[in-house]
């Protein structure tokens, strides 16, 4: 432990975070990724399960219709 203490006491993390980002911008270093969405629903039809990232695209339901948001906020009354 004392060991690394030393060694880090030597480093200067700014610049070694500055020139890692200029790395990964110009391309030397780093990975591009591609996010593959998937359709909601199977060759079949079927809904498959959502993910938190297929939640987070859809708008809250107070924005959609807000008389539903009035009705919760009163314990979904009828």
């Amino acid at each position: 432990m004392k060991e690394l203490r030393e060694r880090d006491s030597k480093r200067d993390l700014g610049a070694e975070l500055l020139e890692s980002v200029r790395q990964m911008m110009t391309g030397q270093k780093g990975a591009i990724h591609q996010v593959v969405e998937k359709p909601l629903t199977d060759e079949g039809g079927e809904v498959r399960e959502l993910s938190g990232a297929d939640m987070a695209a859809f708008k809250p339901v107070g924005e959609l219709l807000p008389e539903l948001k009035d009705r919760n906020k009163k314990g979904l009354q009828s």
